[in-house]
């Protein structure tokens, strides 16, 4: 360009144009304002070796900027309040995902203290059970003892009977006792195996809560592109006007504000989206770990309802077996008072007998000492 404002590769027989008209302006602290005049009141000052001369396209194409700049900055400022938004609808998300971990936890351990009840119910059913199993085999003893100390003076054939009878008595004790013993020795192997898996459910919850750490904030922002060209004192700008290319120098400040808004931005909006990623992930995490604890408890109820199931099933089978070794017991009692019976019955008869004969031999023996 030269001095009089046209470039100076414009065409051979092109009239020369004159220059831009200039507008003046003065650098001062609320920005950059038009040069003294009558019309602005302003009254002159020995400053006027900061004021500056620029043509009206640079002017035109700062002020230009600074609007593009401004609606940017409300986009942004949008888009800000709606990342907010997200950021607190997300934080609300995560405040009712903790509640949930805690009802779970305390289902878990309410599930594992009615595991453990039902344990010490299993484990005191099967005490129980063997004390009456040892109860009713003493006393069976003891009555199969009184019947051979009754029997030993009665008949061979009597003897032979009882003692068959006792054999038979205590193959079917040691039969109920096999398989009394067998069905507690499942049992306390299922209970076992319940406690194990309600106490590696346990540990999973806690750990669960040891990794549980404080939610980050969420925003997401645009990049923005910062600009090149600062060398020295100024910036060179390229601004097309009217057809043409030129180049202007402007003042450092405006730049070098608009630059350093444009990092802010930029790194805000990287840490935001940073943070958004984070926040995503961490969700998925807790969803994920919620549906297991979900499955687990679910889990842990159905394992809850079937030690129940057993346990009564353990009592009805412990009731049926007193109920039968009961009546076995009082068949044997009735078999036994029918067979002192029968022999205090033939005892009687033969002592009749002997009776007779001998007040015969009496009556004969008299007759003959006569």
């Amino acid at each position: 360009m030269d001095a009089s404002g046209d470039p100076s590769d414009r065409p051979a027989g092109d009239r020369p144009r004159s220059g831009l008209p200039p507008i003046k302006y003065q650098i001062r602290q609320n920005g950059a304002v038009v040069r003294w005049s009558p019309a602005s009141r302003l009254r002159q000052c020995e400053c006027r070796s900061n004021y500056y001369a620029y043509p009206n396209a640079l002017v035109l194409a700062v002020a230009k900027e600074r609007e593009e700049l401004a609606d940017d900055n409300a986009k942004l400022e949008a888009g800000v309040a709606k990342l907010e938004a997200e950021v607190a609808q997300v934080r609300a998300t995560n405040e009712k995902q903790a509640s949930r971990i805690k009802e779970l936890e305390y289902d878990v351990l309410e599930v594992e203290d009615r595991v453990d009840d039902l344990c010490d119910q299993l484990r005191q059913a099967r005490e129980r059970e063997l004390k009456r199993a040892r109860k009713v085999r003493g006393r069976a003893e003891a009555i199969l003892n009184l019947c051979d100390v009754g029997l030993e003076e009665d008949s061979d054939e009597a003897s032979r009977f009882i003692q068959g009878l006792n054999v038979e008595i205590q193959k079917d004790l040691a039969a109920a006792q096999i398989t009394a013993f067998s069905e507690a020795v499942e049992k306390a192997q299922r209970v076992e195996s319940a406690r194990l898996q309600a106490e590696v459910l346990h540990s999973g919850v806690a750990k669960l809560g040891e990794d549980r750490g404080e939610m980050l904030r969420v925003a997401r922002l645009q990049h923005l592109a910062v600009p090149t060209g600062i060398a020295g004192s100024q910036t060179t700008t390229k601004i097309t006007a009217g057809g043409n290319r030129h180049i202007y120098t402007y003042p450092n400040e405006v730049v070098l504000a608009i630059v350093k808004e444009w990092e802010v931005l930029a790194k805000d909006n990287a840490r935001l989206e940073t943070e958004v990623n984070q926040l995503k992930e961490t969700i998925k995490t807790q969803t994920d770990r919620i549906k297991e604890l979900e499955y687990d408890v679910v889990e842990g109820r159905e394992r809850v309802d079937d030690l129940c199931a057993q346990l009564g099933e353990a009592q009805e089978c412990m009731i049926k077996r007193a109920m039968n070794v009961r009546n076995r017991v009082e068949s044997i009692l009735n078999i036994c008072d029918d067979l002192l019976l029968d022999v205090s019955d033939e005892t009687f008869y033969i002592g009749g007998e002997v009776g007779v004969e001998l007040a015969q031999a009496e009556r004969s023996a008299s007759p003959a000492a006569d």
